[in-house]
């Protein structure tokens, strides 16, 4: 006769009811058993697999040798229940430093929206968006973010924390609070890195650290026929498009609304880089402002500061600089420029508040230790040591 005791049921029923729970809560949390193949296609670039909702995101997320794949979407995806994931961190972005996005997201021009983050914390991930690195080798195409929520540290972007490969005709609406290298659409775009045909519309902020700007944080590589028309707010090199760049901007241009502290721009806060054929034009209800804590702060309204290497050329601003800080540089074009500036104009205004003890203003810009040619300014200017077209020539 076999003869099952009283404590070993009691012992499997309490089992039963923690693997129970246990299932329950990984079911909860739709980051592991929501993941769904795509129906179509086997990722070859000849046969891409067809992405169609958010399980299928998240199926290319779960395993890294799916990142040198190929891919299209096929409808619009609602990526809302991303807040829900990983104990209220959100989205997981796809790609690691390692291990790169290195194949093609084609998106036909859908889109993905409300997608959310939340990885702030020390130990959390630093490069955040939907991807978070794209290889060399990547590209990323005719995809459109709408209403993101992002809340990260460094190299934080709508689409991607650093891009190292081509993104083209792709574009980002909604917000992002990120420390440094916070861009609408790319946080960190290095010198491989190539975005073409590009815009955002986000809203920037971030009162630490440096690097923001309304489509890119820092750019190192090349940025071509893009622009941006949100709002950014940060503290140093901060800017409508691109918060510091060392590489090339070409045709583009910016209307956001700006606010930060020193090398602060309508296009770009510090440039050591090339930048032609690009404008910013901000004005109306929407103005380039220094807000300055401590120590003196350069504003421009194309660029804060041009640097030794910086070049601009066939370039112009037409935007209103303000500023009711003491100890503020603020040029119409450029506040301080050590490098080359090339076939240029001003139409801006620059209202510094005259009655504090020193504020420089000037309708092109204020400091030259570089060249300008043919050049010139049409704007306004009111500050205690004011000119019309360079205030300073070293």
């Amino acid at each position: 006769m076999f003869v099952i005791s009283h404590h070993i049921l009691k012992n499997h029923t309490a089992m039963k009811k923690i693997s129970l729970f246990l299932f329950l809560v990984l079911l909860s949390s739709k980051s592991i058993l929501a993941q769904t193949a795509p129906s179509e296609g086997t990722g070859d670039i000849h046969d891409p697999y067809e992405i169609s909702s958010f399980d299928n995101l998240l199926w290319i997320v779960a395993d890294n040798s799916r990142w040198s794949k190929h891919y299209i979407q096929t409808a619009n995806i609602n990526a809302s229940s991303s807040s829900t994931l990983n104990s209220g961190k959100g989205w997981l972005p796809i790609g690691t430093s390692s291990v790169k996005f290195t194949g093609t997201y084609d998106g036909q021009n859908y889109s993905i929206s409300s997608l959310y983050i939340r990885r702030t914390a020390r130990a959390d991930l630093s490069f955040v968006g939907l991807f978070s690195y794209i290889g060399a080798k990547g590209i990323v195409k005719n995809l459109s973010l709408t209403s993101v929520d992002y809340e990260g540290k460094e190299d934080l972007g709508a689409l991607v924390g650093q891009n190292e490969g081509l993104i083209d005709n792709c574009s980002s609406a909604g917000t992002l609070t990120g420390y440094s290298r916070t861009g609408g659409l790319v946080g960190s775009n290095a010198s491989t890195g190539k975005i073409e045909n590009c815009f955002s519309t986000c809203t920037i902020s971030g009162s630490a650290y440096d690097y923001k700007g309304g489509l890119v944080g820092k750019n190192v590589g090349s940025i071509n026929n893009s622009y941006a028309t949100g709002s950014v707010t940060g503290m140093n090199s901060v800017a409508g498009l691109v918060g510091e760049n060392s590489g090339e901007i070409i045709f583009a241009y910016s209307t956001s609304d700006v606010t930060g502290h020193n090398f602060v721009g309508g296009l770009v806060g510090y440039n050591s880089g090339e930048i032609s054929y690009s404008y910013a034009n901000i004005g109306g209800t929407s103005n380039v402002v220094s807000v300055v804590t401590s120590g003196y702060a350069k504003i421009g309204g194309l660029v804060g500061e041009n640097y030794t290497d910086g070049t601009i050329s066939n370039s112009y601003a037409t935007v209103d600089l303000l500023s009711t800080s003491d100890f503020v540089y603020g040029g119409g074009f450029v506040a301080v420029n050590r490098g080359s500036i090339t076939d240029c104009y001003s139409y801006s205004s620059v209202f510094l508040d005259e009655t504090l003890v020193e504020t420089a203003a000037s309708g092109f810009l204020v400091d030259n230790y570089g060249t300008v040619s043919n050049s010139y300014t049409r704007g306004t200017v009111n500050a205690v040591y004011e000119a019309g077209f360079v205030d300073v020539v070293n």
